[in-house]
């Protein structure tokens, strides 16, 4: 790091940015970054190996602000992705679940909601789309920018849970300045359409240009793919079509003169210079989606159901519901609120007993210590007055064997004198 004066400065690790290898729309500041959507997309419960696949191109398409990376558990539940959301900044959150004969789409939006579930009724891979393609086309650094959202058919609908869904799409990618935003950051599109009968249709394409006005051999020198001509006398041959070989109509020529457009600015790919005329081309990456809504609640997994296409109820149904709804809350957070107490009493309790235990401890070492030292002191003191009785009980020992003798020796006389 560093040294501004006596002290050392970070310069580098704290500074905010977007992932690395991701490419901010040009006119992006501080602010609308912060804002920029981030999703979530993963799995709940245990799924099948090709379901895991497709939330793994879903978690592509939705790239790059995305947990690309993201290592679920089979018991991982939606709310515990709602749990990690606020600290990560996540905006949305999709998850997908299996059952034994559907496949559930939750949409979420963070953290107040909605959550829109649909039921996919139709899929397909990106490996599966891309076996169906002449050519496929699959370029890393198309994923390095957001891809484009077009809603088509969504405002012929009034009804509620449709525009809701509509808002919803819109506002799960970037949104983009017009004036300011780069022609060759607009890589990908993503689709969603709504058909008659109510389902969403989802397909994700690529962006491609092709330069026209030139013939096929041209457009192949340009785009660096040089021919054989070992069986060709001069190159005006292949130029002009004389050899025989493919001629001067191109691929993007062969189009609808409605895809001809003059590029405002310089496009990905040899050719698409600016103020170029170029032929623009869709080409579908994946994967493909069909999306049945049936449920719309009002926050994230929880709370009241604003749409249900299979269940109806009338408002004192609904009311009732409701209110049952709130009072388990209620009971679930007393319960909460009880159990809290309670582990907080026993901590309590479980410290006044150690700490009891600590202060007997140190009564018990302190009375150890006094009564060691009382011994001392009584030993030294009866060690001398022993010495002392000791030495009177000899002088009176003496003197009394001394009388005592004297008497013995006079009776002893006594009988002598008798004899």
């Amino acid at each position: 790091m560093p040294k501004k004066g006596g002290k050392r400065t970070k310069s580098r690790t704290h500074e905010s940015g977007p992932p690395p290898g991701v490419n901010l729309p040009s006119g992006t500041s501080g602010a609308e970054e912060r804002d920029v959507p981030r999703s979530i997309v993963a799995k709940a419960n245990k799924v099948s190996p090709i379901v895991g696949e497709l939330v793994r191109d879903i978690r592509k398409l939705m790239g790059p602000y995305t947990a690309t990376n993201l290592r679920e558990k089979s018991y991982n539940r939606m709310k515990d992705y709602s749990a990690v959301a606020g600290q990560l900044g996540i905006t949305h959150l999709v998850v997908v679940s299996q059952t034994q004969q559907n496949v559930i789409m939750r949409l979420g939006r963070f953290p107040d909601g909605p959550t829109l579930h649909f039921r996919i009724n139709a899929y397909s891979l990106s490996r599966q789309v891309r076996a169906t393609q002449r050519r496929p086309y699959d370029s890393p650094a198309a994923f390095m920018t957001p891809p484009l959202v077009v809603l088509n058919n969504f405002s012929q609908s009034v009804e509620s849970h449709t525009k809701l869904m509509r808002v919803t799409f819109q506002h799960m990618f970037p949104t983009i300045n017009i004036k300011t935003v780069k022609l060759s950051e607009c890589r990908r599109v993503v689709l969603f359409h709504l058909m008659e009968d109510g389902n969403v249709e989802m397909r994700h394409y690529a962006v491609r240009a092709n330069p026209v006005g030139v013939s096929k051999s041209v457009k192949r020198i340009i785009e660096a793919k040089l021919p054989d001509l070992g069986s060709l006398e001069d190159i005006s041959e292949y130029i002009e079509g004389t050899a025989g070989m493919s001629g001067f109509a191109s691929d993007s020529e062969a189009e609808d003169e409605g895809s001809r457009v003059t590029l405002p600015d310089r496009f990905i790919g040899k050719g698409n210079a600016k103020s170029q005329q170029s032929a623009m081309k869709l080409t579908e990456l994946g994967p493909r989606l069909t999306l049945e809504i049936f449920k719309v609640e009002q926050g994230v997994n929880e709370g009241d159901v604003l749409y249900h296409k299979f269940v109806h109820k009338t408002p004192a149904e609904a009311a009732k519901i409701k209110a049952k709804i709130e009072k388990s809350k209620r009971l679930k957070e007393d319960r909460k609120a009880t159990q809290e107490a309670n582990v907080k009493r026993k901590r309590e309790a479980e410290a006044e007993k150690r700490q009891a235990k600590i202060d007997r401890k140190r009564r018990k070492i302190e009375g150890a210590n006094g009564e060691q030292e009382g011994g001392v002191d009584s030993d030294s003191g009866s060690d001398n007055d022993g010495g002392d009785a000791d030495d009177d009980e000899n002088q009176y020992g003496e003197y009394d064997g001394i009388e005592n003798d004297g008497e013995y020796s006079g009776e002893e006389d006594d009988d002598s004198d008798q004899e």
